[in-house]
């Protein structure tokens, strides 16, 4: 979760701690907030997700 609670802030729920990161991730890309790994040589470099209109 972030911010004070779920309802002023977003939250993730899931299953498992994945799925809840997950979800939680989804959630800030609803809200206009993303990660972009910069790192060449990291793992998520050059996946492409799924981009929400």
């Amino acid at each position: 979760m972030i911010g004070p609670d779920p309802v002023q802030g977003i939250a993730g729920y899931g299953a498992s701690v994945h799925e809840a990161l997950r979800d939680l991730a989804d959630m800030l890309v609803q809200s206009g907030v993303w990660i972009e790994v910069t790192d060449p040589n990291h793992p998520w470099q050059g996946m492409q997700f799924k981009q929400i209109e």
